[in-house]
């Protein structure tokens, strides 16, 4: 029974680090875009699909290297 605990403790503790570490990348990416002047929504409105798959694809980069890094 112990094994199951020390288990379900870790893998608590994992899914704890990966929610921090997303939700760190969302506020730290959304406070650049305000501190640029940057509207999501006008932008999105406005922006062809090269520069949206472009943006999308810098967006999820950059999560997933912090992911990678925190979770190391």
């Amino acid at each position: 029974m112990d094994q199951y605990l020390i288990a379900f403790f870790a893998f608590t503790l994992s899914l704890l680090r990966a929610f921090t570490v997303v939700m760190l990348a969302w506020f730290t990416l959304r406070q650049l875009d305000k501190r640029m002047g940057f509207v999501f929504k006008v932008w999105w409105d406005k922006a062809d699909d090269k520069a949206k798959a472009h943006y999308l694809a810098a967006r999820c980069f950059a999560v997933f290297l912090a992911f990678s890094i925190c979770m190391a």
